[in-house]
């Protein structure tokens, strides 16, 4: 059983690549464990299954299934090796799964045994699967065929009002959210989506994973036929759902399938979390401005959290000028990059005269200054 570990250590090192874009998704989770056959029958060639619900049962929820010895991935008599993600149907995540073994045409095959995924990409069975006969599983149906091209595709997905940016994060950018955010995704395809095969999935394959399946509650908009559409948009509110993102980086991984396969999209996040606070240095564009030419400048700012925020504009005599009360989760109060802009009007409707403003922006919740900048207006 070690010689069997450290193959399948060799073969996440081989095939772990990170997902980044979508794509037709049949990712790796190994499981592997050994066969007892006390009565001599031969173990070569029987088909072991992988479940959560006996598939004869729910053909619907999927299995994973592989050739025991020599005839299947282990390789080796008395053993099996399978991968947990063969069948897009298969929620594969942290938890209690069963492997089996078929009961084939001589009466043979082996009782469910109990199987823990810890979240690590491969698990090993303790207890062997005993064949004997009259044991086993009934031959699960078959799986659905994978049609590359023809999977759901996301359009676009949100968090709050901001489309998130994967070429920034390849970067090196870090895309700041909120501990509660507001998630919004657009989902399309031409042969129609299974509504009952959407979900999010927290730090896919670790040991704090957690799905999120989206219902027909998170549905927005529908397009199309009502059983198949093809198209949908759907919002799913950590607020609302009483779901909270601990602080540092997580990857949201939304998945949809329908009958031809899995598309997948990885969004990486970070929650910057503590108190209130900017991230970096507020800026103005364009700086200067000129006012012949010139009709708006844009405030933009990061905030580390969705926070309640007052701006104020002054000029050098302390007057205001212009005052923003901005609503948390707003443009202008969202965790975050901020981008508010002022059509360069003063409160009482005239247009603001050339000279220097000075902006603050305040937390409103508990009255601190979070940052202030200046900027110029030429004539």
């Amino acid at each position: 059983m070690k010689r069997i570990a450290l193959i399948l250590l060799g073969l996440l090192l081989v095939c772990g690549v990170a997902v980044q874009t979508q794509q037709l998704y049949l990712g790796m989770y190994w499981i592997a464990g050994a066969v007892s056959d006390p009565d001599g029958v031969g173990t070569d060639g029987r088909r072991v299954v992988f479940y959560k619900i006996d598939p004869a049962t729910d053909p619907s929820q999927g299995y994973a299934d592989e050739l025991v010895g020599v005839s299947g991935l282990s390789g080796r008599d008395n053993n099996y090796m399978l991968n947990a993600f063969e069948d897009w149907r298969l929620e594969v995540a942290p938890g209690k799964y069963y492997v089996a073994i078929v009961k084939a045409a001589d009466g043979y095959g082996a009782n469910p045994v109990e199987v823990t995924l810890t979240g690590q990409g491969y698990d090993i069975v303790d207890q062997s699967l005993v064949l004997a006969a009259g044991a086993g599983v009934a031959e699960p149906p078959e799986k659905p065929t994978l049609v590359e091209g023809l999977a759901p595709g996301f359009e676009e997905i949100r968090f709050g009002k901001r489309i998130y940016q994967r070429e920034l994060v390849a970067k090196g950018q870090e895309f700041i959210i909120s501990d509660q955010p507001e998630v919004n995704a657009r989902l399309t395809s031409v042969f129609g989506l299974s509504l009952s095969h959407i979900s999010m999935v927290l730090n896919e394959g670790k040991a704090d994973a957690k799905t999120f399946k989206i219902s027909a509650s998170h549905i927005t908009k529908s397009s199309g036929p009502s059983g198949v559409p093809t198209a949908v948009n759907f919002t799913f509110d950590f607020n609302v759902e009483d779901e909270t993102l601990a602080d540092g980086k997580h990857d949201l991984v939304f998945k949809a399938s329908n009958i031809f396969g899995t598309t997948i999209e990885t969004c990486t996040v970070t929650v910057a979390g503590g108190e209130g606070r900017l991230l970096g240095v507020p800026i103005t564009y364009p700086s200067p401005l000129h006012l012949k030419t010139t009709s708006s400048v844009t405030f933009q700012y990061t905030l580390n959290r969705d926070m309640d925020i007052e701006m104020v504009l002054i000029d050098v005599s302390g007057r205001i000028v212009k005052r923003y009360q901005i609503a948390r989760r707003d443009e202008g109060g969202s965790a975050g990059v901020n981008k508010v802009s002022w059509n360069l009007t003063t409160e009482q409707g005239s247009p603001v005269s050339s000279g220097i403003y000075i902006f603050t922006i305040i937390n409103r919740e508990n009255n601190k200054l979070l940052g202030k900048g200046k900027f110029t207006c030429l004539p």
